[in-house]
Parts: structure tokens; C-alpha cells; sequence
């Protein structure tokens, strides 16, 4: 496990106080020895001098030195850490009762308000515990109870079995008794079920808690006195059962969250934690399915955790029942008594199974540092400054805030830290969720930026008291600056249910924009939509065309077959409000009136709109393509009206329809992949692409069987064929070079226009270069590479206003791939000097050092100048 930072501070103290032979050092010392900032440095010196552990002169500069009780500090283990969330959504309420356990000199009255199985009497035995252990009563103090439910119907003998009675009180009371009162003193007595104490009960219970003294049933002359502690709880709301005397005497009042309010981590770990324990009874361990984990950790539940634990313990019954032999039994549904369980409006997030073994323990404690609120709050105060500024240099506010996140993840980084299976799970479905919405945005996020929003997440997640949030002028600010980034991490905190119960959204809605906004083109103006019935044709068209882009250009809306013009109007009006529409908007939709649709969208826009009907993923290609190169709205409009028209045909041979035939030597896998990318951008009804066994297509031309291809536009091969029929073909290299181009766009362009077919050949000759260094790459994986070379080749093109031949591309996929490998494996190797010397040259290399930003990052690297000096040849030459 990752060593705490405050313990680091220690024992860096330690070792420098040893390195220099002084007995003090500095913090600038130390904080160059930590590589930390000196605030932070400063701050945790501070968090040792309060817990006694270091001395601190008061003197220019200040000088710090170890005590002696420095290594003989001892950690309290929290009794609370049994309690689900204590660490998480209940960190307040656990709180509270600690500070009214220890308040002098006797505590607080506490009452635990809360549904029926919530878990108020373990909350109770928990906080008689914390009490003992922390010696705030004596360890062998007295903890009573009495379930005042229990005597609901004869108050005078609840009477009795508090207060005691006399000889003689009431018949039977045949000698003295002692009452609760009088066996809880020194301790805790907890009424559960206060609401069923009557009311001269509850005032006979405030005068002892008063004065310390009670009257036992039968003695009206001599007091006794006692010193208890209470706990009371009910299900019932204070002020409708309880007297406003009595009420008022309970100084903390806990409300206990139902199940359902739980975030789903902590539902998850609840779940485990019962699951555990019988794994533990029985010697066994058990896996629980999804569609288990799904009803227990979605659905509504009567009865709360009580309910929870019975029907889990019944689970486990049945499925031993069927095989008792066994050491691992899978629990499902079947398995389940779901009587009490009814499904919430939320919906179902798609959990996987999970193993619990017996042997596991489960760690509910949080051994994360919690930083200091000021941090924050300072942290915001230095960003709001950037906002009075004239010119906002966008630049050193985004320096400002990676040197926070750095000095953040040092003090609190969980990514990477040893975590129980429940945590390796909420870990896994967290980060799998983020990575498959940035993915339907088009973003291929880093590790890095993995790692940044998980981080942050785990903290405001397990740190509710933290509510330093930014104010609204530094998130209208944030949502100026980075727009789109904005709007996907706002979707991003709507949809992930690991998100929803976190109190401080704005503070973690702040933190992801910053992350994210590295990977977010921020320079789109168009606003793209996409709406189309059916569950998911929308979302489909859109994540195709996003990820070909590898840019966030389209939203998508899926909407039920049945719904109306006027409730789509609706849902689109309150999309459009969470946009900035002042550049304009395109809406493609599959069918509707578009007179009506524009009359009624165009009203609640800024900017100008224009509606597509029938779209295809091959007109949101095209569209989208023109939107990320900001294409003028009115050229696109313009060349809308023309471009897009549908039609019908029917035709004979391989196919009734217009077809590519695709037949790879090396067999069916490298054809269905080409057609793969190819139907991302051609629709099926316009062109149908075929694969086929290259030997059948060799048997079939050799044969002269000129009528199986009477509908073929075109056959794609890897290698030259030889044939004598009058059907084009090529070799899929070829398309690189003119005449193989020629010929492929010859096939196409009634299908696509010019835009899509460049796009397509990029995706193409992607392709290609992964499958050709494949086989020379040893460490590195191709597609990964070929990724971040892409981006490295598109901002060379940007910057030198040049579009590079597909041979030049190929041959910089080819080259920059087995360099980042080479760089890797030997990075001193080759590195003999080249000191650029014109002006050209000195341009190169320091626009190549800001394009390879993100490799370097990625895979820990630096280009050296020898490196440098090849890819200037390279790019010189073709410029």
C-alpha cells in the first residue's frame, strides 16, 4: 500500500535531520527533498506539530526538529469502519456521533431517526463500542437495552423497568429492584422504539437527564442518582411522537439514509460484507451472478438491510441446499426471495459476477489522507483571479492546474493502490463506464486522464464534507472556456451511478472539464444532432461518425418508435438549452415533418438551423466531416439540397444489389476487417460489400463466370489478379497510388462524396500500417501507436498547411511506429548530434518537441536529435 503522505513528511524529516547531522532543517529543505510545493510541505508540518510529533522554532526561516514521541504515535482502529459509508456518504453522521460521545463531561443525547432496518441498534452498539475503546467510559462500563415496543401496552411496567421499584409498589413487587437506570450507570442505555414510551415516561426520562436523579416506582421521599448515557431511536418522526420538552433535551438527532439512498459502491460493498460473513460460516465461497448483484443492489427493498441480510442468508440456504458438496456455490436468482424487492425508477447499470471467497477480508477503512478544505478553497480563489484578468493567458491556467492535480494525486492517489475485490470491481465498472462514454464522443482518453478522474472521483466520493465548491462565476467561466468539455463531463455526472450520490457535483464537475478538455476539439462552432426511432440508432450513427472523427461532432437522441413530432420538438428544445446554438445548429433525423420541426426548433435557437431528413451513418459521416472542419453553414446547406437522395434498384449475381467484392490470400479475417471500415461509411442499401475465399474467386474468373459479377462495381484484392473479364479490380495497395485511387472512388462516388471517401482511405491506410508492423513491433501495440502517430502526422499537416500522399503517410506510420519502439529499447543508442542551423530547421524542431507532447507522456520518451534529424529529411522532402 502506497505510504501516506504525512507519513512521508516524517520520515523524509528523519533522513534529512540524519544527512545533514543537524538536529533542524528547514521546510524549503525539506520540501525540495519531497519535490512537493512548500504550501503543501508547510501544510502537512503543521497537521505533525498539532499531533506532537515535531517541533517547530519560530525563527527566519523556520526550522523544524522530531520529538521524541515521533515513532511511538499509535493508530486508533475506528470501530466505525464496520459501519457501511462510514468512510463514504455517512463520514457526517459518523461524525457527529463521535463528537457527541466525546463532548464533556458527559456526551450527548443522541436519537437515530430512520426506516425500519437501517441499522439504528448496530449503529448504537457501535457507538458504546467507540466510547470504550477510546476510554471515554470506563472499558467495562454497562451497555442496556430496551425495546420500549415491548411494553407499549402497559407503560406502567416499562415505568418499573427503568426506574426500578420499591417492596410493595404494585402487587407481586415483593422485595426492592433495581432498574435500568441504575444498571446502565457509568454507561450507555439505548430505548429503541422510543416512540412507544408514553408521555409521562418521556417526562419522568428529561428530568433524570436534568438533574441525574429518578425516583424508582413505589419511593416518593429518597432520590437515586445515576449517570447514563442515552441512545434513543424510532421510526417515527420526532415532533408527531415525542414531547417538545423531551425533544428538545436530545441534543443530536441522526436521520439514517434508507438503502436505496446508498451510493451504489456502498451497496456493493454491503452486499460483499453479508455475503461474506456466510461465506465464512459455511467454509465456502460464493459467486454471485449479475443478474443478482443487479436486484440487489438496484431494486427498492422493504425492510432496508435487515430484509437485505435475511434474504442473502436465504440465498445462501438454497443454493448449499442444491449442492452441499461443493466449495464454490454461484448464487442465482432463482436463489433469491425477491417478495420484498421492487424494481426503482433507476435503471439497471450493467454489473458483472464476482467471486467472494472465504479467505477474503473485507477493509471498509479509508487510510487516504483527507486533505485540508483550505487547499481547495485557495486552489478556487487562484482560478478566480483569471477570471479579471484582460486577456486570460489560457495557457498558464492550465499549467496552474495540472501543478494542483500533481501535487494532488501525491497526496491522494488510490489508481494504483492495493484494493480489496469489492473496490477492484467499483474500480473496473467505474473506469469501463468513463472509457465507453468518451468513446461514443470520440475520445480515446489517456491512463493519465484515467487515472485523474478516478482519483478525483474517490475523493469527493469518500470525502462529503468537503463542500468547497467552485462559486458560478468560475463554472459559467469554465463553461465559456471549454464548452463541449463541459457539456460531455455534465453528461458524464448524469449517467455514471457511482457519481449520483455525491454531495459536492460541482467541485468533481470542475475537476473533470479540466481533465478532459485535452482531448476535446474546442474549436468545432456547428452544433450536430442526431435523432432517429429505435433503441439505439441514434447512438449508433453517432458513435460511428464521433470515433471516424475522433472528435465529439454529434449528440444523438433515440427516441420510441411511437413518439410524435411534437414530443421530439420538446426533447430537442431542452437539449438545446444546455448549448451555445449561436453558430448554428444541423439536426438529422430518419423521418418527421421538416417544415414543422424547423418551425418549432428555430424559435429557441441563436444561431441558424437546418434539418436533414433520412439520414444514413453515410450522411452523418459527411456532414460531420464538413462540421469538424468548420465548413461554412450556408456551403453545407447549399450542398445538402443536391447530395442526398435515396434510391431503390434491384439487380442479379452475388447480389440483387450494387456491390464490392473483397478476397484476401491471407484468408477471411483481413476481408471482413476491410469491410468493416468500408460499411462504417456505406450504407448496405446503397452498396453491399461481399468477402470471399480468395481461391472460389480465382475458380470463378478462371471459369469466365462473367454473370456472377453482372452487379460488381469493383473486386479488392492483396494481390494482382489475372483475368480476361471485363470487371474492374485491385490490389488494396494500389489505392494509394493514382490509378488503384481512380479506381476505387470510380466505385464509390455514387454512394459517397469526396469528403468521406478521403476519410475512408485515412482509416484504410491506418489499417494497412497496422497490419504491416505488426510483425516488427515487439513491445508496443500497433493500434495504440498507430493512434498517437496519426495525431502526430494530422498536426504536422495543420501546421504546414500540407495534406501528405497516402505513400508519405504510410511510409511516417512505418517509420515513427519502429522509432517510438526504438526510442524505447535504446534510448541512448544512435544518439550522435545534430544542432539544427537555419531557420527552417530550428522551426522543425521545435514545433516536433510540442507534436510529440502526448508520446512522449505516453510512453515515456524523449526524440532525440539524431531521431530529429531523420524526421526532418522525411518531412522536408514532401512539404
Amino acid at each position: 500500500m502506497k505510504e501516506k503522505t504525512k507519513e512521508k513528511v516524517l520520515n523524509s524529516l528523519e533522513e534529512l535531520i540524519k544527512e545533514k547531522n543537524s538536529y533542524t532543517v528547514t521546510t524549503n529543505d525539506l520540501a525540495e527533498k519531497l519535490s512537493l510545493s512548500r504550501q503543501v510541505t508547510s501544510h502537512y508540518l503543521s497537521r505533525l506539530l498539532e499531533e506532537g510529533y515535531v517541533e517547530k522554532q519560530n525563527t527566519r526561516p523556520v526550522y523544524w526538529k522530531l520529538k521524541q514521541k515521533a515513532r511511538e504515535g499509535r493508530k486508533e482502529a475506528d470501530v466505525f469502519n464496520k459501519f457501511i459509508g462510514a468512510n463514504g456518504s455517512l463520514k457526517t453522521i459518523i461524525n457527529q456521533c463521535k463528537a457527541a460521545i466525546s463532548y464533556p463531561p458527559n456526551g450527548m443525547p443522541i436519537i437515530l431517526n430512520g426506516e425500519s432496518g437501517v441499522g439504528k441498534s448496530f449503529l448504537a452498539n457501535l457507538i458504546y463500542e467507540y466510547a470504550t475503546k477510546t476510554e471515554v467510559i470506563n472499558k467495562k462500563a454497562p451497555f442496556k437495552v430496551l425495546n420500549c415496543a415491548d411494553y407499549a401496552n402497559n407503560p406502567e411496567l416499562l415505568s418499573a423497568s427503568l426506574f426500578g421499584y420499591k417492596r410493595g409498589a404494585f402487587t407481586g413487587a415483593d422485595k426492592d429492584k433495581e432498574g435500568l437506570l441504575s444498571q446502565a450507570d457509568g454507561g450507555f442505555l439505548f430505548l429503541d422504539e422510543v416512540h412507544r414510551l408514553s408521555l409521562e415516561n418521556q417526562e419522568k426520562i428529561f428530568v433524570f437527564m436534568d438533574t441525574g436523579e429518578y425516583y424508582p416506582l413505589g419511593e416518593t421521599s429518597v432520590s437515586k442518582k445515576a449517570n447514563v448515557r442515552f441512545i434513543f431511536a424510532t421510526t417515527e418522526k420526532n415532533e408527531e411522537v415525542l414531547l417538545d420538552t423531551f425533544s428538545r433535551r436530545i441534543s443530536l438527532k441522526v436521520q439514517m439514509p434508507n438503502l436505496q439512498s446508498y451510493p451504489l459502491s456502498e451497496r456493493l460493498q454491503l452486499v460483499q460484507k453479508l455475503y461474506l460473513g456466510e461465506a465464512n460460516k459455511l467454509g465456502i465461497s460464493f459467486t454471485l451472478t449479475k443478474e443478482v448483484l443487479q436486484r440487489l443492489c438496484f431494486d427498492r427493498v422493504k425492510g432496508n438491510i435487515g430484509t437485505l441480510k435475511s434474504t442473502i442468508q436465504l440465498s445462501c440456504a438454497n443454493a448449499y441446499q442444491e449442492n452441499q458438496n461443493s466449495e464454490r456455490l454461484v448464487i442465482e436468482l432463482s436463489h433469491l426471495s425477491l417478495e420484498a424487492f421492487s424494481p426503482s425508477a433507476d435503471s439497471y447499470y450493467p454489473l458483472k459476477e464476482f467471486t467472494i471467497s472465504k479467505e477474503e477480508s473485507l477493509d471498509l477503512s479509508n487510510d487516504l489522507e483527507t486533505l485540508d478544505n483550505k487547499v481547495f478553497e485557495n486552489f478556487y480563489t487562484q482560478i478566480e483571479k483569471f477570471l479579471y484578468k484582460e486577456n486570460i493567458n489560457e495557457v498558464e491556467l492550465l499549467l496552474y492546474f495540472k501543478k494542483f492535480t500533481r501535487e494532488f494525486l501525491i497526496s491522494y492517489d488510490t489508481y494504483n493502490k492495493e484494493a480489496s475485490l469489492i473496490d477492484k470491481n467499483i474500480k473496473y465498472l467505474f473506469l469501463e463506464n468513463i472509457e465507453n462514454l468518451m468513446q461514443s464522443y470520440g475520445l480515446n482518453i489517456s491512463d493519465e486522464t484515467r487515472r485523474q478522474i478516478y482519483n478525483y472521483w474517490y475523493y469527493f466520493n469518500g470525502n462529503p464534507r468537503n463542500q468547497n465548491k467552485p462559486n458560478s462565476k468560475i463554472m459559467d467561466f469554465m463553461q465559456e472556456l471549454f464548452p463541449r468539455s463541459y457539456y460531455i463531463a455534465k453528461i458524464l455526472l448524469e449517467k455514471e451511478p457511482f457519481i449520483k450520490n455525491i454531495s459536492n457535483k460541482e467541485g468533481l464537475l470542475f475537476f473533470i472539464v479540466f481533465i478532459i478538455q485535452k482531448h476535446v476539439d474546442e474549436n468545432v462552432e456547428l452544433q450536430g444532432l442526431i435523432v432517429a426511432h429505435g433503441s439505439s440508432t441514434a447512438t449508433s450513427i453517432k458513435e460511428v461518425v464521433n470515433n471516424l472523427c475522433s472528435s465529439f461532432i454529434f449528440e444523438a437522441m433515440d427516441m420510441p418508435i411511437d413518439t410524435s413530432v411534437e414530443q421530439i420538438v420538446i426533447k430537442v428544445n431542452d437539449y438545446l438549452k444546455k448549448l451555445d446554438t449561436s453558430n448554428g445548429l444541423i439536426l438529422l433525423v430518419d423521418m418527421g415533418t421538416l417544415r414543422e420541426l424547423y418551425t418549432e426548433i428555430k424559435s429557441n435557437l441563436k444561431g441558424n438551423l437546418l434539418i436533414i431528413n433520412n439520414v444514413t451513418t453515410a450522411v452523418a459521416l459527411d456532414i460531420g466531416l464538413k462540421i469538424q472542419h468548420n465548413q461554412n453553414f450556408d456551403l453545407i446547406a447549399e450542398s445538402s439540397k443536391n447530395n442526398y437522395k435515396f434510391e431503390t434498384q434491384f439487380f442479379e449475381g452475388f447480389s440483387n444489389k450494387n456491390n464490392i467484392v473483397i478476397s484476401c490470400m491471407s484468408g477471411l479475417g483481413l476481408s471482413e476487417k476491410l469491410k468493416e471500415i468500408i460499411s462504417t461509411v456505406i450504407s448496405h442499401h446503397q452498396i453491399e460489400i461481399l468477402t470471399m475465399e480468395y481461391n472460389k474467386l480465382v475458380g470463378i474468373l478462371e471459369n469466365n463466370e462473367e454473370s456472377h459479377f453482372k452487379e460488381t462495381k469493383l473486386i479488392i484484392t492483396t494481390t494482382d489478379l489475372d483475368h480476361k473479364l471485363n470487371i474492374p479490380s485491385m490490389n488494396i495497395y494500389d489505392i494509394f497510388k493514382e490509378e488503384g485511387k481512380n479506381s476505387f472512388w470510380l466505385a464509390l462516388k455514387e454512394s459517397i462524396d469526396y469528403h468521406t471517401f478521403e476519410a475512408l482511405k485515412n482509416e484504410i491506410l491506418k489499417f494497412l500500417s497496422i497490419e504491416g508492423i505488426s510483425d516488427r513491433l515487439t513491445l508496443l501495440n500497433p493500434k495504440v501507436v498507430i493512434n498517437e502517430i496519426e495525431k502526430v502526422i494530422n498536426r504536422y499537416e495543420n501546421y504546414y498547411n500540407v495534406v501528405f500522399t497516402e505513400q508519405v503517410k504510410l511510409n511516417l506510420y512505418m517509420h515513427l511506429a519502429l522509432m517510438t519502439e526504438r526510442l524505447l529499447t535504446q534510448p541512448e543508442e544512435l544518439n550522435q548530434e545534430w544542432l539544427p542551423k537555419s531557420e527552417s530547421e530550428k522551426e522543425f524542431a521545435d514545433v516536433t518537441y510540442n507534436v510529440f507532447d502526448d508520446i512522449h507522456k505516453k510512453f515515456n520518451i524523449k526524440i532525440n536529435s539524431y531521431e530529429l534529424s531523420l524526421l526532418y529529411q522525411i518531412i522536408n522532402g514532401v512539404r
